[in-house]
């Protein structure tokens, strides 16, 4: 009784005006900052944070955990429609979205993906709601060498479920473990591979990496293949978006609510994606990104069209998109009951609760109740309002993969350099946005994967620090680390399939040679 008393006064606090006005001012402007390639919900976050500073705990925090889920949302939109994430988090949407794109089903894509968000966002916030105490002390007895191995499996599952030779894939992603270890270690304190560059001394900055790799190679594809992103689907015919504009608005909603349906069949998907991402955002330093990509692995082993996962597979979006918005409110379990933050935006609104003199951990529960209940039911409102944004404004923004490339892919550089500039409004950073450009370019050419160099990259110091924190606890010995029950079960189980995966495929090479010959 005594915690329903406190839901329904939390509830009231959330239904005043004032936050009810942060929750909408917050899903919009998420929504918008994560369609810009390079910006994302993080910047999302940041840009608003000075602006809490006079607020009260309440608002202030509403306001930006409703940038959260809404930016995350925002980047899936740009990974579908022009296979550019506006965050890491929607990596995986752009292995079937993008497709789905391709052939002429943006808006479905769109739709599929908006439901999958909302829906994955709602369990996730219900899970916040009912299950955080509990869960949150399971997540803090994970030790070091466990988050390791997870990691290491990590690696494992993205060069399976990444498209092309899973060879290419090993090498793209040790690339991008390669890349995560330039600058100067606060563990060892020494630079690596700077060779003098003041520039590199802070390591290289993920989002001009990230908007290189991916927006600026994929405007060069563009222009290489000419035309427009999407393919008409009646080859030569004319496409039937060349119709009056109230029926390219009908059919822009049909598809839109077909996507929504087509998600709603498929609940055993939407459920699996959704726990593995609330499960996997509970572990402080994993967070969306690797529940993406242990999520799409699970759904295409369990699915029985695990063949058609990359090439605009419905389950295959499902997979994605569930998993990283139930990921996002998860990350909140530990930060607002052990003081843990579980990602980047969680350990900014720690530091705005922190700014109010509010002490987070359990006893946020105990002395503030209606405030971590109202931020939970808050982000309840937000899912809510998300999915009137996402279904109004998807569809408008669809009339972008319909221009000629000419036209769009300087419009994407532009904004790829200005997102990179736009990261410590340095010059250097929108230059290196063109390397990196060039270098996805070259990559994506010889079928080497940009997304696993990515990945690689955002990974590798998660790595590193975990796997030192765990030899710190062993006492120096490393052997330790890798032979412990648990890590060495994790890494065992993780090589075995590895190494099944490249048998399956070397007989597969084999077989097309036989049959060519």
């Amino acid at each position: 009784m005594a915690t329903a008393n406190i839901l329904l006064d939390a509830l009231a606090q959330v239904l005043t005006p004032e936050v009810m006005l942060m929750v909408f001012v917050g899903v919009v402007f998420g929504f918008i900052i994560g369609v810009i390639p390079g910006l994302g919900p993080v910047i999302g976050i940041v840009l608003l944070f000075p602006l809490t500073i006079a607020m009260d705990p309440l608002p202030a925090v509403v306001l930006l955990a409703s940038v959260y889920p809404a930016g995350v949302y925002g980047g899936s939109v740009t990974a579908v429609l022009i296979n550019t994430p506006g965050d890491p988090s929607s990596t995986v949407t752009t292995f079937d979205g993008y497709p789905m794109t391709k052939r002429g089903d943006g808006v479905l894509a769109l739709g599929v993906t908006l439901a999958s968000s909302i829906i994955g966002g709602v369990l996730s916030v219900l899970a916040l709601l009912l299950i955080a105490p509990p869960f949150a002390r399971i997540a803090l007895q994970i030790g070091p060498s466990i988050v390791f191995a997870i990691g290491l499996a990590g690696v494992v599952i993205l060069v399976i479920v990444s498209r092309g030779s899973m060879l290419k894939g090993l090498v793209a992603s040790a690339f991008g473990l390669l890349l995560s270890v330039v600058g100067y270690s606060s563990f060892r304190g020494v630079e690596r591979f700077t060779f003098g560059v003041d520039y590199l001394e802070q390591g290289i900055p993920m989002i001009p990496l990230i908007v290189g790799l991916f927006a600026i190679s994929e405007a060069m594809m563009l222009l290489y293949q000419g035309g427009s992103i999407e393919e008409d689907k009646e080859g030569s015919e004319r496409s039937p978006e060349t119709s009056p504009d109230k029926n390219i608005l009908r059919r822009r909603l049909q598809d839109m609510n077909r996507g929504i349906l087509e998600t709603l069949r498929r609940p055993a998907s939407v459920l699996r994606s959704s726990s593995i991402g609330i499960a996997i955002g509970l572990v402080p330093g994993a967070g969306s990104i690797v529940a993406n990509f242990v999520s799409y692995y699970v759904g295409r082993t369990f699915s029985k069209r695990g063949d058609e996962f990359g090439t605009g597979a419905i389950e295959g979006l499902i997979a994605a998109e569930s998993s990283n918005n139930a990921a996002t409110a998860a990350t909140l379990i530990p930060t607002l009951v052990l003081g843990v933050p579980g990602g980047i935006a969680a350990a900014i609104l720690l530091g705005v609760l922190q700014l109010k003199n509010i002490r987070v951990g359990p006893q946020l529960f105990v002395e503030t109740p209606e405030l971590a209940y109202g931020v939970v039911l808050a982000l309840l409102f937000a899912n809510i309002v998300m999915l009137f944004v996402g279904y109004s404004l998807s569809s408008l923004i669809k009339n972008i993969v319909e221009i000629r490339v000419e036209i769009i892919a300087p419009m994407i550089v532009i904004l790829a350099i200005l997102g990179g500039f736009a990261n410590n409004f340095s010059g250097i950073d929108s230059i290196a946005v063109i390397i990196f450009g060039i270098l996805g370019f070259a990559m994506r050419k010889l079928g080497y994967s940009p997304i696993s160099v990515v990945f690689g990259f955002i990974l590798g110091p998660i790595l590193e620090t975990y796997y030192l924190r765990a030899v710190q606890a062993a006492g120096g010995d490393q052997l330790a680390v890798i032979f412990a029950p648990i890590p060495a079960t994790i890494i065992g189980v993780a090589g075995l399939v590895l190494v099944y995966q490249l048998i399956s495929e070397v007989k597969d090479i084999r077989r097309r040679v036989n049959i060519g010959n």
